[in-house]
């Protein structure tokens, strides 16, 4: 495996900056202070590890999933590739106690890779790297390199042991990286639309499109994606990855119903339009439904659907699966994956805004022409309600579009 692929960890995500040179007396301070706080967290990581020993381990089952900050991100394993959730292990890469629960790592070896992916760092930074701040190398050392050096040797063992083991990740980047360097077989599921990723600024949070090449992405053997948008894409990008299509089957005997996928913020919730486009739907006899943002934690929502007499459907439920249970005609959101699901699903997806962020990237899902818009488009609605023909004269240009 080439150089590149060995410091990936350090600078994947990272934006691109031209503050790229370290000025050598004020770096090496700097790397010696992130190489202490490492050698902490590691410290703390081999005594959880201590502890754990009285424990029994985990069994290296068939396949190993690597779960991230939420457990949805890695469920499509088992909802588009029906895998038997008892055969496989689950590793979950935020919780250290579940990353000590399958081997016990030693003291010195511990170290010794840490030492290791420092003086490789230096010498990236010193003599390879010309597009990334320094100072965000050097942070992400801080707090990443003890656990990535754990990760690298659990899947050096895993290697050893399970040479034909695969690997299933929903998003765990820093675990991949590892078990991709160990030429372990690394899948990535992805669980919504790549290509744009949200930065954080002062008061708000911006979109930025996501730099995606061989230089600077895993080199996972898979990458499961929603839409043939992001499979074109991705092919012109990552030569090294198979890149597929979830499959979708689409639903037949639609029912005369509507789902309103609520966004994660009250901040685009326009009442008067919601109230607008409920109107509506009722006046030509549809049920209704609503769905929370899996990640939404206001009452908000809860109270306008109980207000307008709106079933409001369980968060924890994902689109796909709703979209299966209830056969609706249509589904109305803002852009998201729910609506690239729809579509997948032969439902017409509605976009609410006919404006967004996400319509001025060129090389992320293109919302336009795959969605039909609930302002300008309200007399296309109205004739897919009217005749199944023109519905599905619709649906066939969307998937076009």
């Amino acid at each position: 495996m080439d150089k590149i692929e060995n410091i990936k960890w350090m600078i994947f995500s990272l934006h691109k900056s031209k503050n790229s040179f370290a000025e050598l007396k004020s770096f090496k301070i700097k790397l010696w202070i992130a190489f202490i706080h490492a050698s902490i967290n590691l410290t703390i990581l081999f005594t959880i590890q201590f502890f754990s020993c009285f424990r029994p381990k985990k069994r290296v089952k068939h396949y190993i999933i690597l779960g991230s900050l939420a457990p949805h991100h890695h469920h499509n394993i088992f909802r588009f590739l029906n895998f038997n959730s008892d055969e496989g292990t689950l590793i979950n890469t935020y919780n250290k106690n579940s990353i000590v629960s399958i081997k016990h790592i030693g003291f010195l070896p511990l170290y010794r890779e840490l030492i290791n992916n420092f003086y490789a760092a230096q010498d990236y930074i010193i003599n390879m790297n010309d597009s990334y701040d320094p100072n965000e190398i050097i942070y992400r050392l801080s707090k990443s390199s003890a656990i990535y050096s754990y990760f690298y040797l659990l899947f050096r063992h895993i290697k050893y042991k399970f040479p034909e083991m695969k690997i299933y990740s929903g998003g765990a980047e820093l675990a991949s990286l590892a078990a991709i360097r160990n030429n372990l077989s690394t899948n990535y599921l992805s669980h919504g639309l790549i290509g744009v990723k949200a930065i954080a600024n002062e008061n708000y949070v911006d979109f930025i499109e996501e730099d995606i090449s061989d230089k600077n992405y895993p080199q996972y053997s898979s990458i499961y994606v929603y839409s043939d948008f992001e499979k074109k894409f991705l092919k012109s990008k990552l030569t090294q990855s198979k890149i597929i299509k979830y499959p979708f089957k689409p639903l037949k005997n639609l029912q005369r119903s509507v789902i309103l996928f609520f966004d994660d913020t009250e901040d685009f919730f326009d009442e008067s339009q919601y109230l607008n486009i409920l109107e509506f739907f009722k006046k030509n006899g549809f049920q209704i439904y609503g769905k929370e943002h899996p990640v939404y934690s206001s009452n908000f929502q809860k109270r306008f659907c109980d207000h307008n007499n709106i079933k409001l459907i369980n968060r924890l439920q994902t689109a796909y699966e709703i979209i299966n249970e209830r056969n609706p005609m249509f589904t109305l959101g803002w852009p998201s994956t729910s609506l690239c699901e729809s579509l997948n699903l032969g439902v017409i997806p509605i976009c609410i805004p006919d404006s967004h962020p996400f319509f001025k990237f060129k090389n992320f899902y293109p919302f336009p022409t795959k969605t039909i818009s609930w302002k300008k488009d309200l007399n296309i609605i109205k004739d897919a309600i009217s005749s199944k023909t023109k519905y599905d004269h619709c649906l066939e240009k969307l998937r076009k579009g």
